[in-house]
């Protein structure tokens, strides 16, 4: 039996982890009422975030910032690309080698910008550009969300 490092008194940095999804009957995973949280370690402290307020993820000075719905900022160690990699079926987007993006919050899409429901701005790389679009277009479809 693997025994979490938590419960095993070792010490755990940056943890993230969504939480198994709610089931339908027959034991099938819902994929629409999924509780989805990720938990964030930094400093003996932990933070349990709901995965739907996160709006976006970024990374400098080698921490990482999560910041949230409610304009909460959360910071602690760890790598974008293993949020991404956490976050992957939760509708992120990685924008930029720095930023996450989720796409429920995302406004607008002008050339190398995405615009947050809340203002705020964040950088497209170009080289991703094109792939981008497409994605925010496919999520707008598959919500029922018109293109703004």
């Amino acid at each position: 039996m693997d025994i979490p490092a938590a419960v095993r008194g070792s010490p755990v940095p940056l943890c993230m982890h969504a939480n198994s999804p709610v089931r339908q009957r027959g034991g099938r995973p819902s994929p629409r009422k999924a509780a989805r949280t990720i938990t964030l370690r930094s400093c003996g402290e932990a933070q349990v975030l709901p995965v739907e307020q996160i709006v976006y993820a970024e990374v400098f000075d080698h921490e990482l910032h999560i910041h949230t719905a409610d304009g909460s900022t959360y910071c602690g160690r760890g790598h974008l690309s293993a949020l991404e990699q956490r976050l992957s079926s939760c509708d992120f987007l990685r924008c930029h080698r720095s930023y996450l993006v989720h796409l429920p919050y995302v406004a607008g899409l002008r050339r190398y910008r995405i615009t947050l429901s809340g203002g705020a701005a964040l950088p497209v790389s170009k080289q991703n550009y094109l792939l981008i679009q497409r994605a925010l277009a496919a999520y707008r479809l598959r919500a029922g969300r018109p293109h703004p």
